[in-house]
């Protein structure tokens, strides 16, 4: 949960960072309706379901305004054959001694859906992000530009050829000044802009509040997770979610994996056939 804000005085009902005019909001003919593809996730995390993280942070689950995780045997097994590792702890109390193992594990975090949780497919979410960029300028302005998007982004992905794309559609839009924003532009740009979730910068923090809200606002609990869905040559998984409605999640348990998850997990893996 964050606590930072930033408060400001102006007219009342007024949003920060918003300023009506043209060229808003980009509606009716400004936003063209085209088809575009889109991933499917499972419409509902069914109540009593059990979601998993790995995480460095036992804690990574508590008073968390969002967190990805997976639903499936499979696709668990394959985050843990992926991603479970030794690292080093680097926590300290407050006299500099070191808290817990110098090393440790990741943990394997499940939390437990107290209701059905309705999951956004790739559609929805892009209809919703569409909807955040009618409404506001400023949620606008900063997912379309490209080399505020870019430093986002890890430099071991920039050279994908999907990234490079989504790049290029930035710069496209940008030199139409908003003009004649298709469909298929704002897929793009919203696939850009889900892989960037995670990031901690301020102002990202910002617009992935305002887009978690919209969704709530149509009755999503969570997304889909594009990256791990679309992008990823050897990472498509079949329900990779993130979850923003975590007070509808009840903690199970936080437990550290072993050396032996790894190769355990790597077999169960091959035997679908996930890992080659």
């Amino acid at each position: 949960m964050y606590t930072d804000f930033l408060a400001h005085h102006g007219i009342k009902g007024q949003e920060w960072g918003v300023r009506n005019g043209p060229p808003y909001p980009l509606k009716g003919h400004r936003v063209k309706r085209v088809d575009y593809e889109a991933k499917s996730s499972p419409t509902i995390i069914k109540r009593g379901s059990v979601a998993q993280t790995l995480s460095k942070d036992k804690d990574r689950t508590r008073d968390s305004d969002f967190y990805y995780a997976a639903l499936t045997d499979r696709d668990k097994n394959f985050y843990n054959a992926m991603f479970q590792k030794v690292i080093k702890n680097d926590e300290v109390d407050e006299n500099g001694k070191r808290i817990g193992p110098a090393f440790h594990m990741l943990y394997k975090i499940r939390n437990k859906a107290n209701k059905d949780i309705k999951v956004a497919d790739e559609k929805a979410s892009v209809e919703a992000f569409t909807k955040c960029v009618e409404k506001s300028k400023d949620f606008w302005n900063f997912v379309t530009d490209p080399k505020r998007m870019e430093s986002l982004m890890p430099d071991n992905h920039k050279e994908n050829p999907a990234y490079k794309e989504s790049i290029k559609t930035l710069e496209k839009v940008r030199k139409r000044k908003n003009q004649n924003v298709s469909s298929e532009d704002l897929y793009k740009i919203y696939r850009f802009f889900n892989y960037t979730i995670p990031n901690e910068d301020p102002d990202l923090q910002r617009q992935r509040a305002r887009f978690f809200k919209e969704l709530k606002r149509q009755g999503y609990g969570a997304a889909i997770d594009t990256n791990d869905s679309h992008y990823g040559t050897n990472f498509k998984r079949e329900n990779p979610v993130i979850i923003f409605d975590t007070s509808n999640l009840s903690y199970l348990d936080s437990k550290m994996g072993s050396i032996l998850d790894i190769p355990i997990a790597t077999v169960k893996a091959m035997i679908y056939g996930d890992i080659k």
